[in-house]
């Protein structure tokens, strides 16, 4: 199977030597420690990085190799600014898995059943949710990429490391390491296929030849991407009237609202559900980079502008920096309240994990609509008004 060893290095085919020269000596080929250490610090250090590829699992039996599952993956990633990872299966196209994170959000999307859980920074988490379904390949290139986010054993980090040879991978020449790692109490075979140019992964098995799991990688180093080609995830699915996220918000209706508190944008001081005691009282769960959110703020400060002298509050909260949130509310013209939900708080209080997510809350203090995405926004304006005649 190998297609050049070690030996292969030696360039042979040079011209005969004059006779006081010293023999040309072919260069020593690279350890697979050193190998391997290269390929870390080449992820530690792309400021961009794009791939696809599959991971099959199976088994050979006398050489022939036989599929037990496929699954298709993708990865777009911006150091410091956004991390997308998207696992299909394909032998059940609605059964996978999306990460997108830009930091302070950072969010796992299922699609089978449709349900958005949105861990905040902690994309190791979110990475874990997802290494069943993705056979580890979740794991792999993210915990290389940020390393600083991501902890535990990575793929480079092997016992027993030994250079096997160059081999092609979908025609690109890749040094051939294998390792041993622990891995659920036993001891793993790990090998990995590094691009000899790129120094990045094309292949990694993981699991003896006869039962391996193979990720085969067509990577990018420090593509030119922008935000836009790493966009959010989209939640539509979340807001079907059917969903798990659409059922769990029904229960939570004519039932107290959850305290909150959140710094007001300006910084002049806090924003409190306790304060506007009395009032009527629109949530507004959103950030900047969401685009139904932008969509909706238009009608929004309509709503503020029509309803605030008969008692309306309208607050809108994000977790975002102020810095991104403060230009963009100017240039949106937002006149209402805006806090800063640290930490995310308050949207893990009312189950905010889809965005935008609008909640309702009565005089006393009692949430009476609660409502996903934007599709809604006429009952949203008939329930104030209902409300507010009370």
């Amino acid at each position: 199977m190998r297609i050049l060893g070690l030996i292969a290095l030696a360039a042979c085919g040079r011209s005969a030597p004059a006779a006081s020269s010293s023999p040309a000596v072919a260069p020593a080929p690279p350890t697979a420690a050193r190998l391997v250490a290269e390929l870390a610090e080449t992820y530690a250090r792309l400021p961009t990085y794009a791939d696809h590829g599959v991971i099959t699992t199976g088994y050979s039996t006398n050489g022939v190799r036989t599929t037990r599952s496929t699954r298709s993956f993708e990865t777009r990633f911006m150091r410091g600014k956004r991390f997308a990872f998207d696992v299909r299966n394909e032998d059940a196209p609605s059964k996978g898995h999306v990460i997108w994170s830009d930091g302070s959000h950072t969010y796992n999307r299922s699609f089978d059943p449709a349900r958005t859980l949105d861990h905040g920074a902690d994309l190791a988490l979110a990475v874990s949710l997802v290494a069943t379904p993705s056979n580890g390949a979740a794991y792999t290139i993210p915990r290389l990429l940020a390393p600083d986010r991501i902890t535990g054993p990575a793929i480079t980090e092997l016992d027993d490391l030994v250079l096997v040879g160059l081999e092609p991978v979908d025609d690109h020449p890749c040094w051939i390491v294998r390792g041993t790692r622990m891995h659920d109490g036993d001891r793993q075979q790990v090998e990995l296929a590094i691009d000899r140019e790129l120094r990045l992964l094309r292949r990694v098995a993981l699991g003896e030849p006869t039962s391996a799991m193979i990720a085969t990688y067509s990577p990018e180093r420090a593509p030119p991407l922008d935000l836009a080609q790493i966009a959010p995830p989209d939640f539509s699915d979340d807001y079907a009237a059917t969903s798990e996220l659409a059922t769990s918000l029904r229960a939570a209706l004519n039932t107290k609202a959850p305290p909150f508190e959140a710094a007001l944008l300006d910084g002049t001081g806090t924003l409190t559900l306790a304060q506007h005691a009395g009032n009527v009282v629109l949530l507004d769960f959103w950030a900047t980079w969401c685009g139904p959110c932008r969509t909706s703020i238009p009608r929004l400060v309509a709503l503020h502008e029509k309803y605030a002298a008969r008692g309306l509050v309208v607050i809108g909260l994000s977790s975002e920096e102020a810095a991104d949130i403060a230009p963009f509310a100017n240039d949106a013209g937002i006149t209402y309240s805006l806090g800063i939900d640290e930490d995310r708080e308050a949207s893990k209080a009312y189950g905010a994990v889809a965005l935008p997510m609008m909640v309702v809350i009565d005089r006393t203090g009692t949430i009476r609509h609660v409502a996903l995405g934007i599709g809604d926004l006429d009952v949203i304006d008939a329930v104030i008004d209902g409300l507010l005649r009370r």
